[in-house]
């Protein structure tokens, strides 16, 4: 399919790569960028409209939640166009500390909601419809010892952990009930903006950045 005149539907549009995303896609001629917004993010959504330079138009959200069934509010699918070409799913929690239930939650019950909303998209409209699941290296383990390549997946590697627990599951949750073609993509650490450098937030071990460039200087 042509990137011209696509109708993309994007969560987590508002964090780091999301935002980003969302800008790469409004550069394609013609197309129009749907985002799931919470109600009370909406003030993130402002801040998208402004970074992006976009027109109402082309720039348009609804709200809702990936842990709500159907993920819209009530009366928020009337904001839809007529059909969507592509679905990007970025919402997500990476916090390292999350709790089972939080993850269970969000990572997995959200993805769920968003395959289901994804299949229902495709009974509805005749043209092609395309999911794209933004995973994470995560699924990997916390011991794998090699190269981990997009041909590996269950491969009996050990992902207790919450955060790599569930981002597995969420990745086997795609790959097993979406009705419609899937690509899959694993981002490791994310440092910030190829090019400018921004970052979405300082947490984790990029605390520790600062003191490493005071021991070299």
């Amino acid at each position: 399919m042509s990137d011209q005149n696509m109708n993309y539907f994007v969560t987590g549009a508002t964090g780091l790569i999301g935002r980003f995303l969302v800008e790469q896609l409004l550069k394609h001629k013609g197309s129009t960028v749907t985002v799931l917004m919470r109600e009370k993010s909406m003030h993130k959504f402002d801040a998208l409209r402004t970074q992006t330079k976009a027109g109402k138009k082309r720039l348009v959200a609804v709200t809702g939640d990936v842990t709500k069934a159907g993920l819209l509010d009530d009366g928020e699918a009337n904001k839809l166009p007529a059909s969507i070409d592509h679905v990007y799913h970025l919402a997500a929690v990476y916090d390292m500390s999350m709790s089972d239930e939080q993850g269970d939650r969000i990572n997995n019950e959200g993805t769920r909601n968003v395959v289901n909303f994804v299949n229902a998209l495709a009974d509805q409209q005749d043209s092609p419809l395309r999911l794209h699941h933004v995973s994470s290296v995560a699924v990997a383990g916390n011991n794998w010892d090699g190269v981990f390549t997009e041909s590996n997946f269950d491969e009996g590697q050990s992902v207790d952990h919450p955060y790599y627990r569930t981002k597995f599951e969420s990745e086997k949750i795609v790959r097993e009930e979406s009705a419609v073609p899937w690509r899959v993509y694993r981002p490791g650490m994310v440092l910030g903006h190829s090019e400018t450098g921004e970052m979405d937030k300082v947490d984790g071990p990029y605390y520790f950045f600062k003191t490493v460039q005071r021991l070299r200087d």
